[in-house]
C-alpha cells in the first residue's frame, strides 16, 4: 500500500507527542512492506526528499517559525497548505492521511485526495471548540468553522488519537 502522510512537523526534527507518534507509526508500516511518504516543512539541510527508516520525508517548503507571539503561526500554516497539493499530485496513493493541526492544509489534501482518487483520513488529536475564542479572540469564530468544518465535511474518515 502507498501511504501519503501530510503534517507540517516532521520528527525528529520537531519534537513532540503527535511527530512522534507519526514517525513510530510509519517506520512500523514500512517495515511491514507498504510505502510510506510524509510530506511536511523541510526542517533538514540538503535534498528536498529524503529518506529515514525506510520512510520518504518530502520537504514541500522551506522553514518559518512555527510559533509566533506564543501562538501558531498562520504564515507557517498558509505557506505549507499553498505547497502541499502540487507535491501531493506527484504521486499516486492508497490513502491519504493528514494531521489535522494547523487545519490549513486539509483542505488541499482534500483536494489532492479527489483529483488523484484517494480516499482522505484525518488524524484527529484534539477538538478546541469553545477555546478557539480564547486563543485567537474575535479570530477564534474562524478556528472553530475550521474546525466544524473539516470533522464534518471532509475526511472520508477519522482517526481519533486521544
Amino acid at each position: 500500500m502507498r501511504i501519503a502522510c501530510a503534517s507540517d512537523v516532521i520528527y525528529p526534527f520537531i519534537k513532540g507527542g503527535a511527530e512522534k507518534r507519526l514517525h513510530e507509526l510509519s517506520k512500523r508500516l514500512a517495515r511491514r512492506g507498504h510505502e510510506v511518504h510524509i510530506f511536511g516543512v523541510k526542517w533538514w539541510e540538503g535534498e528536498q526528499t529524503i529518506e529515514r527508516d525506510g520512510v520518504f520525508l518530502h520537504g514541500v517548503c522551506v522553514p518559518a517559525p512555527l510559533y509566533v507571539k506564543g501562538r501558531r503561526s498562520i504564515k507557517a500554516a498558509i505557506n505549507f497548505s499553498r505547497a502541499l497539493l502540487p507535491n501531493l499530485l506527484h504521486g499516486q496513493f492508497d490513502v491519504i492521511d493528514c494531521y489535522q493541526a494547523p487545519y490549513l492544509h486539509c483542505y488541499p489534501a482534500k483536494i489532492g485526495s479527489i483529483i488523484k482518487q484517494s480516499p482522505l483520513v484525518v488524524t484527529w488529536h484534539e477538538v478546541w471548540g469553545k477555546y478557539w475564542h480564547e486563543y485567537l479572540g474575535s479570530l477564534g469564530i474562524v478556528g472553530r468553522a475550521m474546525e466544524k468544518s473539516i470533522l464534518f465535511t471532509l475526511p472520508k474518515r477519522i482517526i481519533a488519537v486521544a
